[in-house]
């Protein structure tokens, strides 16, 4: 978690208590990866509230990452923090680069069927921009299954093409090792080689 990011809490929500900031702190999302399930059981209202705490991150972000119905979906919620810890390890020049983004949206699938989700123009956190061209950024409901480190790396991924304006990957991968993404680089590396070892290993049945 970057300096800025407590500050900018404090800073969007004058009333939150001193103590969760420092909790938030203190936690810094670390133990997400040890915890796949957090929000199952009894833990789930102690996550919920720290997400509820950490959302001014994405206030200014036209996001789109809770189902179509009324009930919370624990993957949204995953994903959602997921998504956070992305937003509090960037600098505040990337942050704010990705808040003044033009006409960019952010949807979320929590299913694998087709579906319809509506931003409405009286809701967006960015006014339409007219001379700007539309940018949708689709993230697949499996990414919330994904281990903590992948999860960051496919979201950094999509997020440095808003920030760097470009698609080549090989840039942004080079930008995300200088932005301290390391270890989420090694796991996305690792899980690559062992993906395509085991589709070597069906080939040669």
């Amino acid at each position: 978690m970057e300096d800025w990011v407590i500050p900018y809490l404090k800073d969007n929500n004058p009333e939150m208590p001193e103590k969760l900031l420092l909790e938030i702190k203190r936690a810094n999302f670390d133990f997400f990866d040890e915890e796949s399930n957090i929000f199952f059981g009894e833990r789930h209202q102690t996550y919920d509230a720290y997400l509820d705490a950490l959302e001014p991150l994405i206030d200014k972000l036209n996001c789109h990452f809770e189902p179509l119905t009324q009930f919370k979906c624990s993957n949204c919620q995953k994903f959602t923090m997921m998504f956070i810890s992305v937003l509090a390890s960037l600098s505040r020049d990337n942050f704010d680069k990705l808040c003044g983004s033009k006409n960019t949206f952010y949807i979320y699938s929590p299913a694998s069927n087709a579906y319809v989700k509506n931003f409405e123009i009286i809701n967006l956190k960015i006014p339409m921009d007219e001379k700007a061209d539309l940018k949708v950024v689709v993230f697949n409901h499996e990414i919330a299954t994904f281990p903590w480190f992948l999860g960051r790396f496919c979201i950094m991924r999509e997020l440095g093409k808003i920030i760097l304006g470009t698609r080549d990957e090989d840039t942004i991968k080079k930008k995300m090792k200088e932005w301290g993404f390391d270890k989420e680089m090694s796991t996305s590396i690792e899980f690559e080689s062992r993906r395509r070892e085991a589709i070597s290993k069906f080939y040669a049945l």
